[in-house]
């Protein structure tokens, strides 16, 4: 099957396999200065391009959990009002063109296989003639979307950071306005193992005088922010302070609220991202698209409107079959699980779920379990596959489950278990997949197949 003139996919396949092949082990521990030293790598890469990032404006969103929503609805909203939007959005879920996105299309499989090929010659460069002597398969996802930004003109894309903020490859971008999202326990062994030490992180994406949005509650981690952002003379608006809002209801269709800041009142907003914690992230991005009305970008109220209710993630709280209804939910820390179950109580009451679990080793599998394993009825343990971030051995996870009291069973394949769920649940029952955002993309497959995502260039193709 040809995707354009040239290029097959069989070619796309060849260029993933060839970035694959720079993927090197996730331990889970890292010191702060070997992250420098991947950082300062990085910006050597990005150099020897030709500073890709620097040729469109941009907005960046960090924060342990909701930056990928916020960064899906900001450039939502920046669409709506006519402008030409880049997202970067990471981990991707099913294939690697998804963290490329040009208005409402991602890079196609031809793009990627001409970004590939533009960036060997740099990274030949990077493992054989630079300091270095080495470049990252993280380092070169990065640099292949600030190339399709760079080569498709946009007028502005909203940027995910990876992990923490201050080392991540994405901070080299010079941002018009910036957002944390949240501060809480993730990457524990890279960031630090307090709320304060992994804020420390989420708050270098802050630059000199640039406006920063923020939902992180009050204590240590927002103390670190406020600090960072008074030195350099950033303004910053805190959700609960300067940004307000008031949610009239949440259901299985959205939620409805107002907001509030000094800029004025936008009332009976509607998301249709399901949870009462997407109406937090909601609420940043509309704080992020006052702050660039700044800069002269023609963001109206209308446009804040019709982006949300058109924004899209997969894999959040992502409805994808009735009778039994399963949700995929790529939750992977006990914050985001903490969000999940909440959603599940709220907008699920009068059914108690079968889980399918899979979770990642590098992770807090007891805190993310107890999170939600004690709403379920039953638990199908599986086991993602990840090149190079090895899972939790289904057995030792059946043990962790069965802890709360919860009937568990095994299934190794990821399509296997949630077939068994689907099955254990009944007609009328409900199904949830969550703990990793990559078991989330495997299981995704029996709805959406990646061919599909190829051919389409969306994670929605009709």
């Amino acid at each position: 099957m040809k995707t354009c003139p040239g290029v097959s996919l069989a070619g796309y396949a060849r260029a993933v396999a060839y970035c694959e092949s720079l993927l090197r082990p996730v331990t889970g521990q890292v010191d702060k200065n070997a992250l420098r030293v991947h950082f300062q790598r990085m910006g050597c890469f990005l150099r020897h391009m030709g500073q890709p990032q620097e040729h469109f404006r941009s907005v960046h969103i960090a924060g342990t959990s909701g930056k990928g929503s916020t960064t899906t609805m900001i450039g939502a909203i920046l669409r709506a009002a006519g402008m030409h939007t880049g997202v970067h959005c990471t981990p991707y879920l099913q294939t690697p063109i998804e963290r490329m996105q040009v208005d409402d299309l991602y890079a196609s499989p031809a793009d990627f296989v001409h970004l590939v090929d533009a960036l060997r010659p740099h990274i030949d460069y990077m493992r054989q003639e630079s300091a270095y002597h080495d470049i990252s398969y993280r380092e070169v996802g990065v640099a292949q979307a600030f190339l399709h930004f760079a080569r498709s003109a946009v007028d502005i894309a909203a940027i995910e950071t990876g992990m923490g903020g201050r080392y991540d490859y994405t901070n080299y971008i010079q941002p018009l306005a910036a957002a944390i999202v949240t501060v809480d326990y993730d990457h524990v062994g890279i960031l630090g193992p307090t709320l304060a030490e992994i804020a420390y992180h989420k708050a270098g994406i802050i630059k000199d005088g640039v406006p920063t949005v923020t939902g992180v509650a009050p204590g240590p981690a927002l103390r670190v922010i406020e600090e960072e952002a008074a030195q350099r003379r950033a303004p910053l608006f805190r959700l609960g302070q300067e940004i307000r809002y008031t949610i009239h209801s949440v259901g299985p269709e959205g939620s409805v609220f107002d907001y509030t800041s000094e800029q004025g009142t936008i009332n009976d907003v509607q998301v249709k991202l399901l949870g009462r914690h997407q109406v937090a992230n909601a609420a940043l991005a509309i704080a992020l698209a006052e702050q660039l009305r700044a800069f002269g970008l023609p963001i109206s109220n209308e446009a804040i409107r019709r982006g949300l209710a058109q924004a899209r993630v997969p894999g959040r709280l992502e409805i994808v079959q009735r009778q039994p209804t399963v949700i995929l939910d790529g939750a992977h820390n006990p914050e985001k699980m903490r969000s999940l179950a909440a959603a599940l109580r709220e907008l699920f009451a009068d059914r108690v779920p079968v889980l399918v679990v899979g979770v990642l080793a590098a992770k807090q599998v007891d805190s993310i379990l107890a999170e939600v394993v004690p709403l379920a009825r039953k638990v199908v343990v599986t086991s993602p596959t990840v090149l190079d971030k090895p899972a939790v051995a289904p057995d030792a996870l059946a043990d962790a489950c069965r802890q709360f009291g919860v009937d568990v069973v095994v299934e190794r394949d990821v399509s296997d278990a949630v077939r068994r769920a689907e099955h254990m649940a009944g007609t009328n029952g409900l199904v949830c997949v969550t703990g990793s955002l990559y078991m989330v993309g495997q299981a995704r497959e029996l709805w959406v197949p990646t061919s599909a995502i190829l051919n389409q260039r969306t994670s929605f193709p009709q």
